[in-house]
C-alpha cells in the first residue's frame, strides 16, 4: 500500500514532501479556493488521488473540503460604503491653524489600509509643523492656492522649500517628512483632499521643521 502524504491543508502550508507540480490538474481549483482569502460555507467534498513522486514513488493525497463555495462577496467589509461630503467627521487628529475632516476611515467606512479626508486652512492662516509618521500622503488641491513648506538639506544647513499650488494640483508627502501648509490668500480658504497609506490618521505635531 503506498504511503499516505499529509492532508491538503499541509500541502497548502508548504509542509508536504510531494512537489506541488505533481498535484493532479483536477485538484488545482480546490487548492486555489483553499489558498484564497475567501471563506466558504457549503457542502463537504472528499477527494483522494494517487500521484507519482521522484524515483517513481507513489503517494496518495487526501483532500476533504467542507465548502467549495466562494462567499467573499458577502459579510462585513465586502460592500461599497458611501460618505456624503456634508457628513465628514472632525473626530480625527488635528494640527493648529487648520481643520481636518475624516471621510474614509476605519470608523466611517471600515477601511483597513488607508485614510482619506479633507483639510481646510483659513485665509491668511498657517498650519503648525507636523509629519505623518510612516504614512505616505497624497494631496489634491480643491480650491485656493495653498503653499506647502518643508526643509531640505543636512543638519545645520537646512533651508525651507516652498511649493506653491493651484486647484487641480497634486502633492506627495513621504513618510516622516516635516511640513506645514500656508494660505497666503487674504480672502479665500484653501481646501485640499488628502489620502494616507495607513488607516490610522497619524499626525505628529512639531515645534519646527
Amino acid at each position: 500500500m503506498p504511503p499516505r502524504q499529509p492532508t491538503l491543508l499541509a500541502l497548502l502550508l508548504g509542509r508536504a514532501l510531494v512537489p506541488l507540480p505533481l498535484v493532479p490538474v483536477d485538484l488545482v481549483p480546490l487548492l486555489l479556493i483553499c489558498a484564497s482569502r475567501g471563506r466558504a460555507s457549503t457542502r463537504s467534498l472528499s477527494i483522494s488521488r494517487e500521484v507519482t513522486g521522484p524515483a517513481g514513488a507513489r503517494f496518495t493525497i487526501d483532500a476533504k473540503i467542507d465548502d467549495v463555495t466562494d462567499d467573499r462577496r458577502s459579510g462585513p467589509g465586502n460592500r461599497l460604503e458611501y460618505v456624503r461630503g456634508g457628513e465628514l467627521s472632525s473626530d480625527t487628529a488635528q494640527t493648529s491653524g487648520m481643520r481636518r475632516f475624516a471621510a474614509i476611515s476605519g470608523t466611517t467606512a471600515g477601511s483597513r489600509q488607508l485614510w482619506m479626508g479633507r483639510t481646510h486652512v483659513a485665509p491668511g492662516g498657517n498650519s503648525g509643523n507636523h509629519h505623518h509618521g510612516e504614512s505616505e500622503t497624497a494631496i489634491y488641491v480643491v480650491s485656493g492656492h495653498p503653499v506647502f513648506v518643508f526643509a531640505e538639506g543636512a543638519d545645520g544647513g537646512r533651508e525651507e522649500v516652498r511649493i506653491e499650488t493651484a486647484p487641480g494640483d497634486y502633492v506627495f508627502v513621504p513618510p516622516y517628512v516635516p511640513h506645514r501648509e500656508e494660505n497666503p490668500s487674504p480672502d479665500e480658504e484653501a481646501v485640499v483632499v488628502i489620502a494616507r497609506s495607513t488607516q490610522e490618521a497619524i499626525v505628529v505635531n512639531l515645534p519646527s521643521l
